[in-house]
C-alpha cells in the first residue's frame, strides 16, 4: 500500500493544538501519523503533496440537511406563524416531480462537496432517489429515511418497511449508510417512533427527528394551543397535548436515546436540557434557518452546561435567506459565521468542535471522523491561510473563500468544487494512484515524521 504525505503551513487536528508546518501521513483510507514537518530525505516510496500556505483540518460534518429542497431557495419567503410555512412547503412539494427533486438533491450535494463538508446526515423524503444519488456523490452520507404517518392508513411496520425497501440492495460503498427519520413528534405516532427505535437499536442505525423547532410546536404540546394545534385535525392531534414540552413528551415515552440526533431544539422547558443529557442525545443547531424564522435565541448555553453534545447543520435552502445579492448555498462555513456573529456566541474554537469532533460523536464516529489523528479516516480539507496559529480558529469560522483541497476516505476530490457549486459531474481520483504534481515529490517511506499518539 502506497503512502501519501500532505504538508501544510498549519495543521489543525481539532483534538490537539495546531501544528506549524505540519504533515498528515495517509495510507489507503486511513491517517497513520500527524506531526511536525521535518527534513525528509529523497528516495522511493511515498508521494508528498505540499499544500503550501494553508490550513489542513478535518472535513466538516453537517448533521442536518435536506438536499432535495436545494432548488426551492427563494421560493418560500419567511412566513409567520411557522405553520404557514409548513402549508406553503407542502403545496410546493406537491407541484414538483421526481426529476425536479433528483436535480435538486444532486445540486445540494455538489454545493457541500465544494464548501468543506465531507460527512452529511441527509433527510430523504424520496428514498427512491438513493440508488442513483449515492453513485453521484463522493460525500460520506447517512441517508435518514423520512417517516410521516399521521394521515396514513398503513400500519407503522409497513411505513418503515416501505421506506427501507427503496434503498439500494447491492451497494458496497463504505461511505454510504442509512438511518431513519420520523419527521417530528406531531407528524408521527408513538407506535411508529417506538418501532423506529427498535429497528435502529437492532441494526445500529442513526435516528434523527425535528424536535421543538418552533413556538407553535412547543405550544401544541405544553399548552394545547397555538397555530399548529389549530391546524392539526382533532383526530391527528397528539393525545398528550397540554401535558409536556416536546422534549418532555419524548422522554416520557422512552424515545430519547444516544442513537437520536435531535434537530433544532430551539425552545426548552425547565429541565429539558437535563433530559437530553441523561439520554445521551445530540442536538443539531442550524443557525441560518434559525435566523430565517427569527426564532428566540438558541439556548446553547443551557444545553452545553448540561453536557449535551452540540453540532451544526445547514438545514435546507427552502429556509435560508439570500446573502446580499447572492443566492443562498449549502455551506457549513456560512453556518459557523452566522453562529459566531450572534450575541453571546460560543468561542470560535468551540464552534469548530461543533462542526467536527461533536459531529463525529453525534453520528457515532468518534476517533474515526472529525479530527486528525492516527487511525482516523482520511477525510480532510484545506483552506488558504498564511497567518499565525493563534488567529486560525477565528479565521476559519468566518471563512468565505475557496476550499483548495478536499479528500474523502483517502480519495482526493479533483478539482475541489467551487463554492458556486459547479454543475460539472463529480470526479474522484484515488489519491494513492495520482501522478505527482509540480508540488509533489517522492520520498522514502523511512520518513522522519514525529508520530503523535491519540489525544
Amino acid at each position: 500500500m502506497s503512502t501519501l504525505i500532505l504538508r501544510s503551513r498549519l495543521v489543525i487536528p481539532i483534538s490537539r493544538p495546531p501544528i506549524d508546518n505540519g504533515v498528515v501521513v495517509i495510507e489507503g483510507s486511513r491517517i497513520t501519523a500527524v506531526g511536525s514537518s521535518v527534513a525528509l530525505p529523497p528516495g522511493d516510496g511515498a508521494t508528498v503533496r505540499d499544500l503550501g500556505e494553508s490550513i489542513l483540518l478535518p472535513g466538516l460534518i453537517n448533521c442536518h440537511c435536506h438536499f432535495d429542497y436545494t432548488d426551492m431557495a427563494g421560493l418560500l419567503p419567511s412566513q409567520k406563524p411557522f405553520t404557514d410555512w409548513i402549508r406553503a412547503m407542502i403545496a410546493l412539494k406537491a407541484n414538483w416531480n421526481e426529476s425536479q427533486f433528483a436535480s435538486s438533491w444532486a445540486r445540494g450535494a455538489r454545493m457541500l462537496e465544494g464548501s468543506g463538508t465531507t460527512s452529511v446526515v441527509n433527510i430523504e423524503s424520496l428514498p427512491q432517489l438513493l440508488p442513483d444519488a449515492w453513485k453521484a456523490t463522493p460525500l460520506r452520507l447517512w441517508s435518514c429515511l423520512e417517516l410521516i404517518n399521521i394521515h396514513s392508513t398503513l400500519p407503522p411496520e409497513k411505513v418503515i418497511s416501505t421506506a427501507i425497501s427503496q434503498l439500494p440492495d447491492d451497494h458496497q460503498d463504505p461511505t454510504k449508510r442509512w438511518g431513519l427519520s420520523p419527521h417530528a413528534p406531531y407528524s408521527t405516532t408513538e407506535a411508529l417512533r417506538q418501532l423506529t427505535l427498535q429497528r435502529a437499536e437492532k441494526g445500529q442505525h442513526l435516528i434523527t427527528t425535528h424536535v421543538a423547532e418552533s413556538d407553535e410546536e412547543f405550544d401544541l404540546y405544553e399548552n394545547a394551543s397555538g397555530a399548529l394545534f389549530d391546524w392539526l385535525h382533532p383526530h391527528s392531534r397528539p393525545a398528550c397535548c397540554g401535558t409536556h414540552s416536546p422534549v418532555g413528551m419524548l422522554d416520557e415515552t422512552g424515545y430519547l436515546t444516544s442513537r437520536l440526533l435531535v434537530a433544532h431544539c430551539n425552545r426548552l422547558a425547565t429541565g429539558d436540557e437535563d433530559r437530553l443529557s441523561r439520554a445521551g442525545c445530540s442536538v443539531v443547531h442550524c443557525p441560518r434557518s434559525h435566523a430565517y424564522f427569527d426564532h428566540h435565541p438558541f439556548p446553547w448555553q443551557r444545553l452545553d452546561k448540561a453536557g449535551v453534545n452540540l453540532t451544526l447543520g445547514t438545514d435546507s435552502l427552502a429556509s435560508t435567506s439570500p446573502e446580499g445579492n447572492r443566492p443562498p448555498r449549502l455551506d457549513l462555513f456560512a453556518e459557523m459565521a452566522q453562529l459566531a456573529g450572534q450575541k453571546n456566541a460560543p468561542e470560535p474554537k468551540e464552534i469548530l468542535r461543533w462542526a467536527t469532533l461533536n459531529g463525529a460523536k453525534a453520528i457515532h464516529q468518534t476517533g474515526r471522523l472529525g479530527e486528525l489523528r492516527e487511525g482516523a479516516l482520511a477525510d480532510l480539507i484545506a483552506v488558504p491561510y498564511s497567518g499565525p496559529a493563534t488567529q486560525a480558529d477565528d479565521y476559519l469560522v468566518h471563512f468565505q473563500d475557496t476550499v483548495t483541497f478536499s479528500m474523502i476516505n483517502g480519495k482526493t476530490l479533483t478539482p475541489p468544487r467551487s463554492r458556486a457549486a459547479s454543475l460539472a459531474p463529480s470526479q474522484n481520483l484515488e489519491s494513492n494512484g495520482e501522478e505527482p504534481s509540480s508540488q509533489d515529490r517522492v520520498i522514502s517511506q523511512e520518513t522522519r515524521v514525529r508520530r503523535e499518539g491519540p489525544a
